[in-house]
Order: C-alpha cells, then sequence, then structure tokens
C-alpha cells in the first residue's frame, strides 16, 4: 500500500505515481483536480492510468492511495463518488486524526474500496433496500450519521442493522472500525469539534442539537475523550486565530 496526503494548495510531482497502475483519490475538503476534472468534499476518482497523471489541489484535504486491490478486475475506473460521510469518516479516523497501524490501515482501506466499488450498484437501489452482510457497515453508518442529534444505545444500531450483536461488531471490527457504539461516539465527537469551530452558536445549543439534554452530560463527554472541556477547545481556537 502506498499512501499519500493532501493539505493545503499545490500540485503533486507525476514521478509519485510511476510504475502505479491505479490510484484512488478521495476529497474530504476543498477541490482536488485530477487531469482538468474537479472533485469536491466527499467525492472520489479511481483513475484509468497513472500515465501523466496531473494532480493540483486548492485548500484541500484527502488522501490518494494505490493498494493491491485496485488492480482486481471487478473494480470500475473512473467514476465519481457523490458526498459519502461514511468514507469521510473512516478517513479521519485512521489517516488523519489519529496515529494507525499498517494492519488498521490496510483494513481501513479495504472498507472504502469496498464502498467506492459497490456505489454506483447501490445509486440505482431502493434507499429503503434492507441491509446486506456485504454493505452492512456502511449502511450501518449511514444510519448513525442521520442520527447525531439522537442518543443511540447498541441496542438501537443493531436493531436497525437487523443482525445480531456479535455479527454487527465482527463486520465493523474487519474493518477495522472498533465497535458500532464506540465509532457513532467518534461521529459524534467529530460532530461536536466541527460544530465548536464553525458554529456561533451557544456551547448549550451545540449541546441540544447533538442530543445532550444539558451542558454538563455534554462537556462530560466532550472532556472525556479529548481532555478539555467544550470552552477550553472553542478558546483555544480563538487563541489560534
Amino acid at each position: 500500500m502506498k499512501i499519500a496526503t493532501i493539505t493545503g494548495s499545490g500540485t503533486l510531482d507525476p514521478a509519485v505515481f510511476i510504475h502505479l497502475p491505479r490510484i484512488c483519490v478521495i476529497v474530504l475538503r476543498g477541490t482536488i483536480t485530477v487531469n482538468g476534472l474537479p472533485l469536491h468534499s466527499g467525492q472520489a476518482l479511481i483513475t484509468d492510468t497513472t500515465i501523466d497523471l496531473s494532480v493540483s489541489y486548492t485548500d484541500a484535504s484527502g488522501i490518494i492511495f494505490h493498494s493491491a486491490e485496485l488492480e482486481e478486475d471487478y473494480i470500475p475506473a473512473g467514476f465519481g463518488l457523490k458526498t459519502d460521510r461514511s468514507i469521510e469518516y473512516v478517513i479521519g479516523d485512521n489517516f488523519l486524526d489519529f496515529q494507525s497501524t499498517e494492519e488498521v490501515r490496510e483494513a481501513a482501506l479495504t472498507y472504502i474500496i469496498k464502498r467506492l466499488t459497490f456505489a454506483e450498484i447501490a445509486e440505482d437501489a431502493s434507499a429503503q433496500a434492507s441491509m446486506t452482510q456485504k454493505n452492512i457497515v456502511g449502511q450501518v453508518i449511514d444510519f448513525m450519521q442521520n442520527r447525531l442529534d439522537e442518543q443511540l444505545s447498541s441496542e438501537d444500531i443493531t436493531n436497525a442493522a437487523g443482525v445480531d450483536r456479535n455479527s454487527l461488531n465482527n463486520e465493523f471490527s474487519k474493518a477495522g472500525l472498533g465497535t458500532p457504539l464506540k465509532y457513532f461516539s467518534q461521529m459524534k465527537l467529530e460532530k461536536a469539534k466541527h460544530l465548536l469551530e464553525n458554529d456561533k452558536n451557544s456551547i448549550s445549543q451545540i449541546a441540544l442539537s447533538l442530543g445532550y439534554r444539558d451542558v454538563s452530560s455534554f462537556s462530560h463527554f466532550f472532556t472525556k475523550h479529548t481532555g478539555k472541556s467544550p470552552r477550553e477547545f472553542r478558546d483555544n481556537l480563538h487563541w489560534l486565530l
């Protein structure tokens, strides 16, 4: 596995991609342009070739990777992906925000590739289609993403998946994501950080928007996972600015 992280603005040296038959570009924020094709937040592209590949980026963050799995015949090349928040969280957890082992990164990339591979098929399926083992992790993440304003239990998540808890935990573990409930907490934490950084609402309003009945509960959750209270986190951001 080869991987490059993109941040800020600039261009990549084409020599980086020599001898790689295919690469996958995934955009978290901003715009990454591949051979004249702009990709925006939440979009991805698997290239047909890397010969004379041109990659530039503006106020962007994202990843470019090559894995042996990209060479499999079943993976379609050259398609863009609509905004996919589950992939964004997988990247954020395993490549940008936290130190991860090579094994965990490989598992995360395997999940991302599968998610990309079946994306076009999923677009044609009914939004109410039942979850299957093949895409259950992605669908559960979508379910949780749409309920960040709620307090979900393990039972809530398991019932939504339609499988037993051990099976669901195993699927998440194989994708390198821990347990579903811990992953939901991480999603909620990242949303809280985003709101504290970009939202002008008060901390109490942010707490309510994330499903907490009071600031105390929200503050306890945030401090437990970051070592700082929401107020300290926001004040530090303002100081840095």
